[in-house]
């Protein structure tokens, strides 16, 4: 398994969704007939929002473009949960149906009579 330390590529707060394009663009660099990357976070001490968003779409595209093992090492749990959030809210999207009755009244009498009823 190959092993990217993220602090020696970048600093140790990772703000922008652009640091994980190219976070996962040298990932994708270095998986080869393995086909198995990890993700070294000893030094990380602070992500972004954006950063964790892109990082999981991009980690989801990873694992599904050929079976690719991703791990995550040294990960701490600030950055853990943060992560496992916003995976789910990219993983577990439900459509949500609402539906809104229309009623009709003949009168403003029967639609203050319908409102009040309570």
């Amino acid at each position: 398994m190959r092993s990217l330390l993220i602090a020696n590529e970048f600093t140790e707060d990772l703000r922008t969704r652009n640091t994980a394009k190219i976070l996962f663009s040298k990932a994708r660099m270095m998986v080869g007939k393995i086909n198995e990357v990890s993700f070294d976070f000893a030094g990380v001490h602070f992500i972004s929002r954006a950063f964790a968003d892109q990082f999981v779409k991009e980690l989801i595209a990873l694992e599904n473009e050929g079976g690719i093992k991703v791990t995550l090492e040294n990960i701490d749990f600030p950055i853990q949960e943060i992560l496992k959030e916003v995976r789910i809210t990219q993983t577990d999207r439900r459509i949500s149906q609402t539906h809104i009755q229309n009623v009709k009244f003949e009168s403003v009498d029967a639609m203050r009579d319908f409102m009040f009823a309570w």
